[in-house]
């Protein structure tokens, strides 16, 4: 039997709750989800222990919290279909695995491999999810809804078939949000037709600090925005085929993104086909490829600031990323304009602080290095003397763009500079 009901002394656990206190409903491995489920009054969390749960749970029209232990701990799977169906309503799932789960088909409306949203919020966080899969949206698919999804981890998802698309996820109609997300080898047994390992129809969608990597998809083994405009910002796309991004009808903007070895031959484009629409570019790095579009608009829209084919590529556990250098800080620092009201995030994929707000790409390999042993050398002669003081002085104040006299990079050239400057007066190291 389901365990009784506690009520917490603590404000309710939801991002949608209009209750001001909740029940806390805890659910053991071999207890029943939908139980509580149908036990729960709006605003209540669901909190499931730690093991293995298996079960389908649907409900409709509930401002509910479904909690695990951690994505280690607890673990959600289903012998046949997915596990969870939210319609109309506010659903928040956190520290969560989601495994095996298969989409099954009813009528003419297929759901999620994992999860299925038709109507409503959902907010997924700090939860992953592996092998699963169905004919539309491999993990989750999205309905007429209002998606975000954050700190969560996607890999070995596929379609099972269909022409309706998203190896991880799918979304029709809303919007989306994904921040802080890595999509690993989705796709790559799939059997179906995708324009994105994340694949938003006919609804807006904002990518921020996301790691698209080794992923396949017919049109893109990273995004995909078809009707709808979508931004992408501070992402990395590693080795996906056929493209990095894919659009149709669509209005993309991409700033301080990383496009690396993309395209799975030398005769793909790989960072970015693009059909209709527009398309926009700052600050951002593209090595092994070029940009691409094989509709209407022959070239992107703007283009600012965009590197191609730097040299210094690295491996940060098993992920790469850019070697930081004066150059790649110039190029990242330089892109604002196109930033417009959105706010660049000062931390990497892994909530590590970037030493500039617009450092390319999800990953940050180095926190506040200095890339340069001899940056105080301003006039490049190799010599730190009067001359380099006297540089720095008609510098000092507010810097609006990157400034290699800005030594810890916080916008302004004042006392710290000058500090530095004269504690290493004399010739380079």
């Amino acid at each position: 039997p389901m365990q009784g009901l506690t009520r917490t002394t603590t404000l309710s656990l939801t991002l949608f709750s209009t209750s001001l206190w909740a029940d806390v409903h805890y659910v053991a491995p071999g207890q029943s989800i939908q139980a509580a489920v149908d036990a729960a009054a709006d605003g209540d969390v669901i909190r499931l222990g730690t093991g293995v749960h298996i079960e389908f749970v649907s409900f409709m029209g509930r401002d509910i919290s479904i909690v695990g232990e951690g994505p280690e701990e607890t673990i959600w799977t289903n012998v046949s279909g997915g596990m969870l169906q939210a319609v109309y309503s506010l659903t928040e799932i956190s520290n969560v695995t989601f495994l095996g789960g298969t989409g099954v088909s009813e009528g003419f409306t297929t759901k999620g491999g994992a999860i299925q949203i038709a109507g409503g919020q959902c907010h997924v966080s700090t939860c992953k999810f592996f092998d699963n899969e169905s004919n539309a949206g491999g993990a989750i698919m999205a309905n007429t809804a209002d998606l975000t999804v954050s700190e969560s981890h996607f890999e070995g998802n596929a379609l099972s078939g269909g022409l309706e698309g998203g190896e991880a996820i799918l979304i029709d109609y809303g919007s989306i949000e994904i921040s802080s997300c890595s999509f690993i080898e989705n796709g790559t047994n799939s059997s179906g037709y995708s324009s994105g390992v994340v694949e938003s129809k006919n609804a807006n969608l904002h990518a921020v600090n996301c790691l698209f990597q080794d992923n396949f998809g017919i049109q893109s083994g990273g995004l995909g925005l078809i009707n709808a405009s979508g931004s992408a910002v501070h992402c990395s796309f590693i080795n996906n085929d056929y493209f990095s991004a894919f659009g149709y009808n669509a209005n993309w903007k991409f700033l301080n993104c990383l496009f690396a070895e993309n395209g799975g031959s030398e005769s793909n484009i790989g960072a970015v086909l693009h059909t209709g629409g527009s398309i926009q570019y700052g600050g951002c790095v593209l090595q092994d490829q070029f940009m691409g579009d094989d509709g209407p608009v022959s070239t992107p829209q703007t283009v600012q600031n965009l590197m191609l084919d730097t040299p210094n590529l690295i491996d940060v556990d098993g992920r790469l990323s850019i070697a930081d250098s004066n150059e790649l800080r110039a190029i990242a620092t330089t892109a604002d304009m196109l930033y417009d009201q959105m706010t660049p995030p000062t931390v990497d994929i892994d909530g590590l602080s970037r030493p500039v707000n617009r450092m390319v790409g999800a990953v940050e390999h180095q926190v506040g290095a200095d890339p340069n042993p001899c940056q105080a050398d301003l006039n490049g002669d190799d010599l730190i003397d009067y001359q380099d003081l006297i540089l720095l002085l008609n510098r000092w104040g507010v810097s609006d763009t990157y400034d290699p006299a800005d030594r810890d990079l916080d916008g302004f050239i004042g006392l710290p500079e000058l500090t530095m400057l004269l504690s290493e007066w004399g010739d380079c190291p």
